[in-house]
């Protein structure tokens, strides 16, 4: 069976080139040969980097077994799991950018399970593994996530939400996205020039004058931890924004964990209206 994998090579470390046989169709026999052959050691590996050895496999089990089994695993295990799962990441992202997301056909299952399939394994290396190849798949993951429609993006964020288009007309480009209703906190997600950002209505009108007084930020006290604020005429709107950098739900997360502090912030200091916590009164107003 391993003969067509490697061959007549002689006897080496094959855990980097048999860590698939397994669960791709060979099974426990599969993995008996790989320890005759190569050792106790290496099918141990193999092992650990095998999300199933049965024939007939549950695919939503078997990677949510698979993402536990990650929690304990071995550092070697950990190491050529790693490699293998960033190389087939990479290959996501080269594909996507040559043919769309006609990619997510040729899976058993689509783009919204494959990018929640390899987002967690991006987050278990990240914990358990860190170092450069675990960041390379983070980036990676990110920038196949930049490759997904906004559309697509807010409805796999799995909450209720409303989608929108905008054409401004002149020369700039049409604005698509969404009002997504995050607990406490509704939220607009949105395509601008730079690409996609999260931003929270966090209050109105009020006493601040952009062109008179400082930067908006630097008249509150809550730390913005890489978020931006930024007031708008001439509806004088505040408003607190993310740019999602590939992690969308991480990027709302953020929005929303900040948009209170915020707000009382701007009213105890600017006078500003409390900001719109209602979904259908934002997506109405379209704030």
């Amino acid at each position: 069976m391993l003969r067509s994998v490697f061959g007549d090579a002689p006897d080496r470390s094959g855990d980097g080139v048999s860590h698939d046989v397994v669960e791709d169709g060979g099974g426990e026999r599969a993995l008996r040969e790989i320890d005759e052959r190569f050792g106790a050691q290496v099918a141990a590996i193999v092992e650990g980097c095998s999300d199933t050895t049965a024939a007939v496999k549950d695919w939503t089990l078997r990677k949510e077994r698979y993402l536990a089994h990650l929690e304990s695993a071995a550092s070697r295990v950990l190491l050529v799991s790693a490699a293998d799962k960033l190389h087939n990441a990479r290959s996501i992202l080269s594909d996507l950018r040559e043919h769309g997301d006609a990619v997510w056909t040729r899976f058993n299952r689509g783009g919204r399970e494959q990018l929640w399939y390899y987002g967690s394994l991006r987050d278990a290396f990240l914990q358990r593994m860190p170092g450069a190849l675990a960041d390379e798949l983070d980036r990676t993951v990110r920038d196949i996530n930049r490759l997904v429609g906004v559309d697509d993006r807010v409805d796999w964020l799995g909450r209720p939400f409303e989608l929108f288009q905008i054409d401004d007309g002149g020369d700039s480009a049409l604005r698509a996205g969404g009002f997504v209703d995050w607990p406490g906190c509704p939220l607009i997600v949105e395509t601008v020039a730079s690409g996609v950002t999260v931003k929270a209505h966090v209050g109105s009108g009020g006493d601040y004058c952009p062109d008179v007084d400082e930067d908006l930020h630097l008249l509150i006290t809550t730390e913005l931890a890489g978020l931006r604020l930024e007031y708008v005429e001439p509806a004088e709107v505040a408003w607190l924004i993310a740019d999602d950098h590939g992690d969308l739900r991480e990027a709302c997360g953020r929005v929303a964990a900040l948009a209170g502090p915020v707000s009382d912030d701007l009213r105890d200091r600017l006078y500003l209206d409390p900001p719109v916590t209602d979904f259908a009164e934002r997506v109405e107003r379209g704030l």
